[in-house]
């Protein structure tokens, strides 16, 4: 009888994260419907047993990849604005979607795969678009917009833009127009 590969034992709370990582990596470059438990599973060498015990079920593990992906990108977000304010967000959110792996916006993705408004995968995905547009309201507010509503609307159609717009983009490309249009609305 064949020998099977011994799995690498980690704690609960490291297999959870290790199980997230590989499902980022690949709902991120395949998509979420694409991509199956299994497969999930196979390439984070757990069960699907062990999967399910984690998330409950794929829509859980989709959700616990899109909370975590929201945890990473306000982290994110607060760090580049806090290093320039929201022009440099936008100088570093454009110079991300010219990377040659950049897919576009992992809760724009996600909303295009659960449009339902009664899927969790949907509602966190809605709540993260919620939550940025606050966001830049309040920096648009503190860079001395006078409308900082109205800044906030249309700077995230700039955000979305810049991210759809990616898979147009070469990688290395000089900077689009979306800096740019962001420091306009910022006036």
């Amino acid at each position: 009888m064949p020998q099977r590969a011994k799995r690498p034992y980690r704690r609960a709370e490291q297999t959870r994260e290790h199980v997230l990582d590989v499902a980022a990596r690949l709902f991120y470059a395949h998509g979420i419907r694409a991509v199956g438990i299994d497969r999930v599973a196979a390439e984070a060498e757990v069960t699907t047993t062990t999967l399910y015990r984690l998330f409950g079920s794929k829509e859980g593990l989709v959700g616990d990849y899109l909370r975590r992906s929201d945890e990473h990108w306000f982290e994110w977000l607060e760090r580049t604005a806090g290093d320039g304010g929201l022009p440099r967000f936008f100088d570093e959110l454009d110079e991300q979607a010219r990377g040659p792996d950049y897919r576009g916006c992992p809760f724009r993705m996600a909303l295009a795969e659960y449009p339902s408004a009664d899927s969790e995968v949907h509602r966190v995905a809605i709540d993260n678009k919620l939550r940025t547009q606050e966001r830049v309201r309040e920096l648009a507010e503190s860079a001395g917009s006078t409308d900082p509503d109205a800044a906030a609307q249309r700077l995230m159609l700039v955000i979305d833009g810049i991210c759809a717009s990616a898979a147009e983009r070469i990688p290395g490309s000089p900077p689009g127009s979306g800096p740019a249009l962001a420091r306009e609305l910022l006036v």
